[in-house]
């Protein structure tokens, strides 16, 4: 069974960026899945640091596509984002100083996926749909 599974919910409407999200959900998965298996601390950390570098770069993205649209919540966006990647380094930190990934991690992506996706992301791609010449991906 997956950790998180994508609904239309989380559809923002914006192909490039639902893609990416489903991107994130992969990784996810894949953590929560070695975590529930046993994996090494190895294969869990290369998959923590991937989910990491891709978070990263998805919300670099996410932020050039507002950008472009001109999106009025750029900035409260952008440090959602600053804050989410600190929360997330906190429980690499963890990770790194022998703690395991254990279910206030688990929850807390759950939350970031749920809150954030459905909550602020939703408005970028409802700014979208509402300007079609900001439409964007």
């Amino acid at each position: 069974m997956s950790f998180f599974d994508w609904t239309p919910q989380l559809d923002v409407h914006i192909p490039a960026m639902n893609e990416e999200h489903r991107w994130l959900i992969g990784l996810m998965n894949k953590l929560y899945e070695q975590c529930q298996a046993g994996a090494s601390r190895e294969q869990i950390g290369k998959s923590l640091e991937d989910l990491g570098k891709a978070t990263q770069k998805h919300f670099a993205d996410e932020e050039l596509v507002m950008a472009r649209m001109a999106y009025p919540k750029l900035e409260i966006h952008k440090r959602t984002h600053h804050q989410l990647l600190t929360k997330l380094g906190g429980h690499v930190q963890r990770f790194r100083s022998g703690q395991a990934l254990g279910d206030e991690f688990f929850q807390f992506l759950k939350f970031w996926l749920t809150a954030h996706i459905q909550g602020m992301d939703m408005q970028y791609g409802d700014h979208a749909h509402a300007r079609p010449m900001s439409r964007i991906a």
